[in-house]
């Protein structure tokens, strides 16, 4: 505040004034700081007469300057009637038991409203947050002063200067004193703030700036220590070993004084040593350390990264994915099955003779796992006799069991393994095996027909329960090999199955079926017959 008397010989300074002027620094007329950048402005004295005196920037913002700009607001509401109207609400509110920031919100409302209707923009209202208004636009705050006036709108707002004390360092920007004086702190309701960093308001002022101070740095995650290498003498030799840390990860460092290159580096990742390279200092080796450090510091962020987009990609298919149980049909399982025996199909013969035995066995080895698998077709078998090593056994024995399981051989029996009592040979399906593959996970045969009288109900892909005319029933089942197709019909009593017929064709084994249900004679009811009991036949 401006503390000034015309008294006799001349004006009589505060004791805040002299203590600001004794610093022999720049400083502001108004709360005398000194460090903060200056702007020119104008107060009337009783008689009339304009003086020009430095303020800072707060100062000349809360009076109702704006800053950059050197005057008023285009549209400016009398100050009187904005501050009768703050003052008014505040009292009402008061009055009603408000809270403190009640009060200051219901003032500021008041204010905003007498602005917008003399025409003013709510931005270019200034807050109040310190009691400015108490000022009331006839005097000042002490007798026989009258309040700063804001400048004309002739008078720039021009910066005094940088503040050159010693303290402030090499920064060039305005001294601004980053910590407000409390009762010169100015609210920015969305108006003075977003000023700064365009350029000012007037074109070639620039808002004052804070001096912006480096926060100090940290301790460095991927420095190299120890500072100086310890190193450990090899016996009989110059070479020393030295042991340096970065980042959690130790690196082993081997001095040779008299190679091209002296320093190697190496590190331990994964259970193998990795060489780093050769460097002609210690500063190199620190260089290549950290750099190495933050490469796999890196690596393992991005590898963190992408399982965590995994997982959360995982966890968002499983719940777009179905809840309700899947049932697949019977052509969808056997296309499964036939998948998983398209990719387990046999590539080789394999021929082993146990050294110790003499017993050959002969298995097919799968073209995926390379192992043998006990099917069907694939199961080892045993060949009968006795004998010293693989090449005892006759090459055409072998083709003519591997051909018995639907193979042929493509290529010559080559020694498998270093023990010397394994081989191997190439083989490739036959015609049959392929057939037996289509019959197998294939469509199904069609059911069969039977003559009046008989009834025939479907069980399950193969089998069907038979009903004979004379009340006997049956089972008829189907199952593909090799050869062909195989039929058969089983008589079912209360002793358990007893097979009447087998061959190739349906209507051969039914032809069977009802010569049978004639020699066993006319049954006249099933009322002692047991529980149809569905045993299925190993296929």
């Amino acid at each position: 505040m401006i503390i000034t008397a015309l008294i006799g010989s001349g004006p009589r300074l505060c004791p805040a004034e002299e203590k600001a002027r004794a610093t022999g620094r720049l400083y502001c007329h108004r709360c005398f700081r000194t460090g903060v950048a200056l702007y020119a402005s104008k107060y009337w004295t009783a008689d009339g007469e304009g003086h020009r005196f430095h303020i800072c920037a707060d100062c000349y913002t809360a009076h109702g300057g704006r800053l950059p700009e050197a005057g008023p607001a285009p549209v400016k509401a009398p100050a009187g009637a904005v501050i009768r109207a703050a003052q008014a609400a505040r009292k009402e509110a008061e009055e009603s038991g408000a809270s403190v920031g009640e009060i200051h919100r219901a003032g500021e409302a008041a204010r905003k409203a007498v602005a917008v209707a003399y025409g003013q923009r709510p931005a270019d209202v200034i807050s109040d947050p310190c009691s400015v208004d108490v000022w009331e636009g006839e005097g000042g705050a002490c007798v026989g002063v009258d309040r700063p006036s804001a400048p004309d709108a002739g008078s720039g707002a021009v910066p005094v200067g940088t503040d050159p004390s010693p303290e402030m360092g090499t920064c060039t920007a305005p001294a601004v004193d980053v910590t407000p004086v409390v009762p010169d702190v100015v609210s920015d309701p969305g108006s003075v703030d977003t000023w700064d960093g365009e350029g000012g308001a007037v074109p070639g002022i620039e808002a004052p700036r804070a001096c912006l101070v480096a926060e100090r740095p940290g301790p460095d995650p991927y420095a190299v220590r120890p500072a100086v290498a310890e190193w450990v003498t090899t016996p009989g030799t110059n070479r020393r070993t030295g042991t340096l840390t970065c980042a959690g990860e130790e690196y082993r460092v081997y001095h040779a004084p008299d190679a091209v290159l002296p320093y190697t580096v190496r590190r331990t990742l994964g259970g193998a040593d990795v060489d780093l390279g050769g460097w002609v200092g210690m500063d190199d080796v620190r260089a290549i350390v950290r750099a190495d450090r933050r490469r796999s510091a890196a690596l393992e962020a991005d590898r963190r990264r992408v399982e965590q987009e995994q997982r959360r990609a995982a966890y968002r298919m499983q719940g777009e994915r179905r809840q309700a149980p899947v049932r697949l049909t019977q052509e969808e399982r056997r296309a499964i099955v036939r998948r998983t025996e398209e990719k387990h199909r046999p590539v080789a013969a394999e021929l082993y003779v146990s050294p110790i035995t003499g017993s050959a066995v002969l298995a097919f080895v799968c073209g995926t796992c390379g192992n043998t698998h006990d099917d069907v077709l694939g199961r080892p078998k045993t060949i009968d006799g006795r004998y010293r090593t693989p090449l005892g056994v006759e090459r055409d024995t072998l083709a003519a069991l591997v051909e018995k399981r639907g193979w042929k051989v493509t290529g010559p029996w080559t020694a498998h393994g270093t023990r010397g009592d394994t081989m191997r040979a190439p083989i490739a399906p036959t015609p049959a095996y392929l057939a037996w593959v289509d019959a197998m996970y294939g469509p199904g045969p069609a059911m069969p027909k039977v003559e009046a009288g008989e009834c025939i109900t479907p069980v399950q892909r193969g089998w069907w329960d038979v009903v004979s005319k004379e009340g006997h029933r049956y089972e008829l089942t189907w199952r593909p090999t090799l050869t062909g197709p195989v039929w058969s019909v089983r008589h079912r009593s209360a002793d358990g199955f007893e097979t009447v017929a087998t061959t190739g064709m349906a209507g051969t084994v039914l032809t069977g079926m009802r010569v049978d249900s004639a020699e066993r004679g006319y049954q006249a009811g099933d009322e002692g017959d047991p529980e149809p009991v569905h045993v299925p036949l190993a296929s």
